[in-house]
């Protein structure tokens, strides 16, 4: 799951897969901005056919918490 959900941040962010870990959040990788997050969180919904909440949607601007939502 969490290489999974790495390999949708790295093509939607487009960042190398390498430099995401648990502690990559949207202050630190440049590119994950407010449009790449709705992106992003598409790309989840679609890939893990998830549907995040409005709570969700506020509280996913980390790798970390983009998995405790997944799992």
């Amino acid at each position: 799951m969490q290489q999974k959900l790495v390999d949708i941040l790295s093509q939607t962010l487009n960042v190398s897969p390498e430099l995401i870990t648990l502690a990559s959040d949207s202050t630190n990788i440049e590119s994950w901005d407010s449009l790449a997050h709705m992106n992003l969180i598409f790309a989840i919904e679609d890939s893990f056919d998830i549907r995040f909440t409005d709570e969700q949607l506020t509280n996913s601007m980390s790798v970390k918490q983009l998995l405790e939502i997944i799992s």
